[in-house]
């Protein structure tokens, strides 16, 4: 026999070998995966107890994810998992993706201090949240906590300190309504502060105003025990820390440490809502510093879980590049050579397994153990012509806890 012919039969038998593990892979999700193809916020969940793993039923920190941030079924997802665990494992804080300010006002709406719920959803800095399925979900939020008492209703944080809105007018305001005295360059501080955008001549001092942040919240805490105010406070540090150092470590890191500090003060579970990127336990990936999931896992250990979400086919936001515009994309088979390729031959039009659970058949354990390939898709969608550059490549069991995988996704139903 010819060495060519030699090579053709191992390569032959090597796939023959990979095809059959696939397959096993494959049965197993469709024998063992949890369905969850009701997508209707109004229903609940239809999961037991039973199904659960003790790693999901004995977290505090929840972290779910979504492998892009415009898609409706991600948030239907979400909202029928967070709803399941305000019922059943009693998670009372929401932590998202979004700047202090617009969620501070969102919590002062869902604690019965008024507001319009369209118009401060209308706020958000995040415009990704904009979105009909947000709404339903804040507003099932409003009509649970209109029949608890205050220690028992669901509080409302954003953790994403890239945003300054309205933080200094909260502080302004409670300082105000205290009648805290500040001094005329502790107000001209607060005044710089209240801008988003920074000219490079200001840039320069940015570390000393850091500093100067530091020393009036270390001074207001001294003489208010306003939780409110010494949020909004630790909320202005946070944002100039972020300005001197923007990049995604700083980013990241402070969005971990402002889940930690809720739940020290309260011991409450929490439920948070962002990107597969920084729900994951490993790296964000376009900096390969350590992601928000990083650090809620080494400060959790398994009382820490990650939920990552893939996707199949289905229509997204993305960028012509010929008319220099947004539009949607549309998928009309998955990725090639992704998890999302692979798991779209399950049954299954939506569903979710358990990494520990799975990892008791060796066929899924060496699967979940294997490095592969998936798409991290971002706020700015999917650009075809690039998409080289969204492939990643990562182990599942390093990764997450736990996967919901949906075939096809449509876009979210905007506010607008």
């Amino acid at each position: 026999m010819h060495s060519n012919q030699i090579k053709l039969l191992f390569i032959l038998l090597f796939s023959s070998i990979i095809t059959a593990q696939n397959n096993k892979v494959i049965d197993w999700v469709n024998q063992n995966a949890i369905a969850l193809s009701d997508r209707d916020f109004k229903n609940d969940l239809n999961i037991s107890r039973e199904q659960l793993s003790p790693n999901f039923i004995n977290a505090i920190v929840f972290g779910f994810g979504e492998a892009t941030h415009h898609n409706k079924e991600f948030f239907e997802m979400k909202s029928k998992f967070f709803k399941y665990l305000v019922q059943n494992q009693e998670v009372r804080v929401f932590v998202i993706e979004e700047s202090f300010g617009a969620s501070h006002f969102i919590n002062e709406y869902l604690m019965g201090n008024g507001g319009d719920l369209l118009q401060l959803m209308l706020g958000l800095k995040q415009g990704i949240w904009q979105n009909q399925e947000v709404f339903e979900l804040i507003s099932w939020m409003k009509s649970y906590n209109d029949t608890k008492t205050n220690a028992e209703k669901i509080q409302f944080y954003g953790n994403d300190c890239m945003f300054n809105y309205g933080i200094t007018a909260i502080i302004k305001d409670k300082i105000q309504q205290q009648n805290i005295a500040i001094t005329s360059e502790e107000k001209a501080l607060l005044d710089f502060f209240s801008k988003q955008s920074f000219q490079d001549q200001e840039k320069t001092i940015l570390q000393e105003k850091f500093s100067a942040v530091k020393e009036l919240g270390t001074k207001i805490s001294v003489t208010s025990n306003d939780i409110k105010l010494r949020d909004a406070l630790k909320a202005l540090e946070h944002f100039s820390a972020f300005l001197v150092n923007p990049n995604q470590e700083t980013r990241d890191r402070i969005m971990a440490e402002i889940v930690e500090k809720i739940h020290n003060r309260q011991n409450a579970k929490i439920f948070v809502w962002t990107h597969n990127d920084h729900v994951k336990k490993t790296v964000v990936y376009k900096d390969k510093t350590p992601s928000m999931g990083n650090w809620l896992h080494q400060k959790y250990k398994d009382r820490y879980y990650a939920m990552g979400f893939e996707f199949g086919i289905g229509k997204l936001f993305g960028f012509n590049e010929g008319k220099k515009a947004f539009e949607n994309v549309v998928l009309e088979e998955p990725i090639k050579n992704t998890n999302s390729e692979f798991f779209f031959n399950a049954n299954h039009n939506i569903f979710y397994f358990d990494f520990k659970t799975a990892n008791q058949n060796e066929v899924m354990n060496k699967f979940l153990s294997q490095k592969r390939d998936y798409i991290q898709i971002g706020a700015y969608g999917l650009v075809l012509k690039y998409i080289k550059y969204n492939y990643i490549s990562e182990k599942y069991n390093d990764m997450y806890d736990g996967l919901i995988y949906i075939k096809k996704i449509s876009p979210r139903t905007s506010l607008n």
